[in-house]
């Protein structure tokens, strides 16, 4: 993993946080520290799981890359420490990569939430 030296936070939840919803608008993406992290779709009684994200995991950075709304919940399934880097911070750095390379990413977070709707 590459030093990460400045422009972000770091921030603790407890095993049960939610951290964020689905559906709701970006302002952050997350770095996994330490514990783990369930990003999910639907209720906590009828939920489909995404993906667990542990330690050197990138999570919410999708709706930060295409500016849409969160695909899933995320929350906090043990004690967690993560990173937090905010949406002006991303969009700032993305503004200075190549178009092309740019354009890529968007089409994979695309395919990423075709693939988490079926």
């Amino acid at each position: 993993m590459a030093t990460i030296r400045h422009n972000f936070k770091r921030t603790f939840f407890k095993t049960g946080d939610i951290i964020f919803r689905e559906g709701r608008i970006a302002d952050n993406m997350y770095l996994v520290r330490t514990g783990m992290v369930e990003i999910y779709t639907g209720e906590k009684d009828k939920k489909k799981v995404l993906a667990v994200v542990g330690p050197n995991g990138l999570f919410g950075e999708m709706a930060i890359i295409d500016d849409k709304p969160r695909s899933g919940t995320a929350e906090a399934i043990e004690p967690t420490e993560c990173y937090v880097f905010a949406k002006s911070e991303v969009t700032r750095r993305m503004a200075k990569m190549d178009p092309f390379m740019k354009g890529m990413l968007r089409l994979l977070v695309d395919a990423l939430r075709r693939a988490n709707k079926k």
